[in-house]
């Protein structure tokens, strides 16, 4: 009776130890989401030369991003494209005429949501607290102003040189060129033939 009895109790301690384990033991990881990735190309507008690029374009500034964030925006066809939406602070207007704060969309960089990354191929997208030398044309479709293409942004280091985001011929030509270099060649262009339309 007393076996039978201390048995039982020892059963039933394993039992619960086993239980308290069992409790405590981290829960199996869940399985990794795989999500779909779009690719998507930039906003194609490329140049023959820079001076075409100085003219085409309504507004040429060096700003400084205060902001950044990806976004999807409502396209023509089935699927929303990726932009990113910008806050800048204008430094020095070179072409037009633009507030000291202005929005900015840029065709790049990437979003994602629950199933779906989707992200622009082969173009860097600006950054939060970086100078920029940004060509850029009003959309009235967003209310604000969208970066020219995939040649119209360059980084602005602090000694006044030029980083190209982009690696067509045009670009490459502008980002081995200083901002004050650029600035004036700018200015050139769209004095040079006042039969040009002018924005």
């Amino acid at each position: 009776m007393y076996l039978t009895r201390s048995i039982a109790i020892a059963g039933l301690a394993a039992i619960t130890a086993v239980n308290a384990c069992a409790a405590t033991a981290p829960a199996p990881p869940k399985p990794a989401v795989t999500k779909a990735i779009i690719a998507e190309q930039p906003l194609q507008v490329t140049q023959p030369s820079p001076e075409a690029m100085y003219r085409a374009c309504d507004a040429v500034a060096h700003v400084k991003i205060v902001s950044s964030h990806p976004a999807l925006i409502p396209g023509r066809g089935p699927m929303p494209s990726v932009f990113t939406v910008l806050e800048a602070n204008v430094l020095e207007t070179v072409k037009g005429t633009l507030p000291a704060h202005i929005k900015i969309y840029q065709k790049a960089g990437q979003y994602e949501d629950a199933t779906h990354i989707y992200r622009v191929a082969d173009l860097e997208a600006v950054s939060a607290g970086a100078e920029y030398l940004l060509f850029i044309n009003w959309n009235d479709t967003l209310g604000a102003y969208v970066v020219g293409g995939n040649e119209g942004a360059y980084e602005v280091d602090t000694a006044g040189s030029l980083r190209a985001l982009a690696h067509s011929s045009t670009a490459t030509a502008v980002g081995q060129k200083t901002l004050r270099s650029i600035e004036n060649d700018v200015r050139v262009a769209n004095s040079k033939n006042k039969n040009d339309v002018q924005r």
